[in-house]
């Protein structure tokens, strides 16, 4: 299995953070057209971007500021069975988002252009969340 793991410093509160990744308001900010969610360990959510792209996922695991494992049951085909995992870790420089997104079974082109997007995701994020 294969993943992609990108990191970014952001200056802002450990709270203010995870709300983005968490929350409909930040995910509907910086990544999706349109979400639900259900914010706890065993909760769904439902990621929308247009009609070809309307995914779903479960909640693995949940610590409040800190860590959130989304499992996507249901994807295109690349993404199904996938995890997607925010982590904020205090450090010297500040807060630092930690993005893993593993399970991918294979080093195909939609891997590589995911990996890519996730680079400029996580900017609009970054840029979202310093400017607020």
């Amino acid at each position: 299995m294969h993943g992609i793991y990108h990191d970014v410093y952001i200056d802002a509160s450990p709270d203010h953070i995870f709300d983005a990744v968490t929350s409909e308001a930040g995910l509907n900010t910086w990544w999706t057209d349109a979400c639900s969610v259900e914010r706890r360990v065993g909760g769904k959510y439902h990621f929308h971007f247009e009609p070809d792209y309307d995914w779903h996922a479960e909640v693995a695991e949940w610590s409040r500021s800190q860590h959130v494992v989304w499992c996507f049951t249901r994807a295109d085909e690349d993404w199904t069975g996938t995890k997607l995992s925010f982590s904020i870790v205090n450090t010297d420089r500040g807060p630092l988002l930690r993005m893993e997104h593993t399970g991918w079974r294979t080093l195909n082109d939609h891997f590589r252009h995911t990996s890519y997007c996730w680079a400029q995701y996580l900017r609009k994020l970054q840029k979202y969340l310093t400017s607020a």
